[in-house]
């Protein structure tokens, strides 16, 4: 009889990237955090709202320390959405929230260091609150492959006539530069178009990331390619950079997953401190901010300024109390515009500068420190419903599915991104696609963790 190592107990290798890689990481992610705001964005989009104090440096060192042991607390291996979607959450709101609270100018050193650790220990009643010491339960529905596909077909059908009846519909190329004129001809369009927002929001974020999904998983290239045009044909009629930039991301993803069922997250946090690299490198080489503004501006040094910006506002000023969204009939809204154009005309002052900001910074606006907590709190309930929705689907399909949902949450409120921006709609296509689509490549269902064998327990 041989004996393994029981399953959950650390081995070196666990260690070393607990220990060393893992902070190390997330280090590193700091630095180049601060330095690329400081050397390239303040200067040039300080008429935005990115400025700059110099930080007290004892706060540096807390914010820093306290964003690495949120790291330690979260998922060894990406092994459920959930996983990827508390990761991703990490790099691209929460870890910067965290860092940039004590040099973006918004919060006194107190104010920061406070929001700095609110936002952290918010976090982690979702990291917490999503661990499973059970056996993921399956959510009792499921369609057939014909009835999921027809569904999947009929709602992409009406998404792009209704399209093409209101804004316009041709596949065409829209420069970067041009996209601020297609967008502002796409929100004129969606006056009288009803649904159209919610269409396409649902189709860019979730509908055509499961086509391309499936596409890979199968390696159906021409599926794959419809899934690409779908994104193509909504970036040509709506402006909107992610949906472009989505592409490259999924395929990324998907190649990721590709090489490991279960991947280790640094490869998140290495990615995202990467992407400030090579976008500054490839300014530099150009003379121009274009790539930084592009990719880390827009993807991570907003959803951390945002944060601050929040927090300092609400707290000299009234707090929404959800009045202007799910308790509009019982209370007052204490402003004459939305949240983020209020946020807007206070930062630049600009009525027409919507500022969205992530979950947290919402749940500030609307009920202070307690509002952050009540925002975990509605994402610890969805992750858990989402790894129920996800059962039995490989990993990385609920993962592609819920990337362009998460960066949607860096960019808004969590009941705004339940109904706007797919995370309602991605749970319930994960909860009836059909559990036989994915089995000819590489991709593998991966087993659930839960269902492993535990501390203690060994197999012959």
């Amino acid at each position: 009889m041989r004996f393994q190592r029981p399953v959950g107990l650390a081995t070196p290798k666990v260690l070393i990237r607990d220990v060393v890689l893992l902070p190390l990481s997330v280090v590193g992610y700091a630095v180049v955090l601060h330095y690329v705001y400081f050397t390239l964005v303040t200067p040039t989009f300080s008429y935005l709202g990115y400025r700059y104090e110099a930080p007290v440096p004892q706060i540096i060192v807390i914010t820093t320390f306290a964003a690495t042991l949120v790291a330690l607390c979260l998922p060894r291996r990406i092994e459920r959405p959930s996983s990827f979607t508390l990761w991703m959450l990490f790099a691209i709101a929460v870890a910067p929230g965290m860092l940039m609270a004590p040099y973006v100018g918004f919060l006194s050193p107190e104010q920061a260091l406070t929001a700095s650790l609110a936002v952290g220990g918010s976090f982690l009643i979702a990291v917490f609150g999503a661990r499973r010491r059970s056996p993921v339960k399956p959510l009792p529905f499921r369609l057939s492959a014909t009835s999921f596909w027809i569904v999947i077909g009929l709602v992409s059908a009406l998404t792009y006539a209704l399209m093409a009846f209101t804004v316009g519909l041709s596949l065409q190329f829209v420069s970067i530069l041009d996209v601020y004129d297609v967008r502002s001809e796409y929100a004129a369009g969606l006056s009288g178009a009803g649904a159209l927002g919610y269409l396409v929001s649902t189709q860019g974020n979730v509908i055509n990331p499961l086509i391309i999904a499936r596409g890979l998983y199968t390696k159906r290239w021409d599926v794959v390619l419809l899934g690409v045009l779908g994104q193509a044909l909504l970036f040509s009629g709506t402006g909107f950079k992610t949906i472009l930039f989505s592409v490259p991301a999924l395929l990324l993803v998907a190649f990721v997953f590709r090489k490991k069922v279960w991947p280790s997250p640094l490869i998140i946090i290495a990615g995202a401190t990467i992407m400030m690299l090579v976008a500054a490198a490839l300014d530099e080489i150009s003379d121009s901010n274009l790539w930084t503004s592009l990719f880390s501006r827009r993807f991570l040094f907003t959803p951390g300024l945002l944060l601050s910006v929040y927090v300092g506002f609400f707290t000299a000023n009234p707090q929404v109390h959800l009045s202007g969204s799910i308790f509009g009939s019982w209370l007052d809204y204490p402003y004459e515009l939305s949240v983020p154009r209020v946020i807007g005309l206070a930062t630049v002052g600009s009525s027409s500068t919507a500022m969205n900001a992530n979950l947290f910074a919402d749940g500030f606006a609307n009920y202070g420190y307690a509002g952050m907590a009540g925002a975990a709190v509605v994402l610890l309930v969805y992750l858990r419903v989402l790894d129920r929705a996800a059962h039995g689907l490989p990993v990385a399909v609920g993962s592609l599915v819920m990337l362009m949902p998460t960066i949607a949450l860096s960019n808004s409120g969590i009941l705004t991104s339940m109904l706007s921006h797919g995370l309602f709609v991605a749970i319930l296509l994960l909860a009836v696609a059909p559990r036989d689509l994915w089995a000819k490549p590489k991709f593998r269902p991966a087993p659930d963790l839960a269902d492993q064998p535990r501390i203690g327990d060994y197999r012959k």
